[in-house]
């Protein structure tokens, strides 16, 4: 967020569930120690407007589990007597989404230290299938970087529009959309340049091809950023 050359994305490693502030440098809200407002605070939205995502999108996941209600139910038996299969199953969905999807404010935190790494970190190179990268893409994240490349996404051959140019992996055509990125369902913290000249999106991100990282709209990528972004040098040139 601190950075205008990382366009409008910022990524997110929702997988190691930490928590941080993600506010935009640029308008902080509240100074000093314990005082600091995140964005969500900023404009006055509170935890029940961000409800944990209910749908079973990884149902194949930890041997179709969820599949069975009696034995999910059985499971959280001794935790939470007289759970109803209904519930159990309910339960397990909304927390295992949040495990894998939910970034709980880590987009402020990779974006710092993606800034203060000097170019050694780059979360959007680490992702992107430009073809300026040769050492890794879609073709060998597992094996040089020990990522897992998401099912129902196709390498990326070119940059894309709803991107702003970067080169990302595509959603494959036989898959139905990702439910993550309903920002009708999910409306993300309007804040800075989000709603202006950019999408708001969802509190969860945009799926990128990755398990675990996703991205999310800048706030400081506003209409000046935007007309300084040129994401072909952004691949090529080690001092843009």
């Amino acid at each position: 967020m601190g950075n205008p050359r990382f366009a409008w994305l910022i990524p997110a490693l929702s997988v190691l569930g930490l928590s941080c502030s993600t506010l935009p440098s640029g308008s902080m809200c509240g100074r000093g120690s314990g005082h600091v407002l995140d964005e969500a605070m900023c404009v006055g939205r509170d935890a029940g407007t961000f409800p944990a995502a209910d749908e079973d999108y990884f149902r194949d996941m930890d041997y179709g589990a969820t599949k069975n209600p009696p034995q999910v139910a059985a499971a959280l038996a001794p935790y939470f007597p007289n759970i109803t299969p209904v519930q159990a199953v309910s339960a397990a969905v909304k927390g295992r989404n949040n495990w894998i999807v939910w970034s709980g404010g880590n987009d402020r935190l990779w974006d710092v230290l993606s800034v203060q790494s000097a170019g050694i970190l780059d979360f959007l190179k680490t992702i992107s299938d430009h073809p300026s990268i040769k050492k890794y893409s879609r073709d060998n994240r597992w094996r040089y970087l020990g990522l897992v490349n998401e099912p129902c996404f196709d390498k990326g051959n070119g940059p894309r529009k709803d991107r702003y140019g970067l080169w990302l992996d595509v959603r494959s055509d036989a898959c139905p959309p990702d439910p993550f990125e309903n920002e009708a369902k999910y409306p993300g913290v309007k804040i800075g340049a989000r709603g202006k000249n950019m999408p708001v999106g969802s509190y969860y991100g945009y799926a990128t091809g990755v398990v675990g990282l996703r991205l999310f709209p800048n706030p400081e990528f506003d209409e000046a950023a935007a007309k300084r972004w040129d994401p072909e040098r952004y691949y090529t040139d080690p001092a843009y």
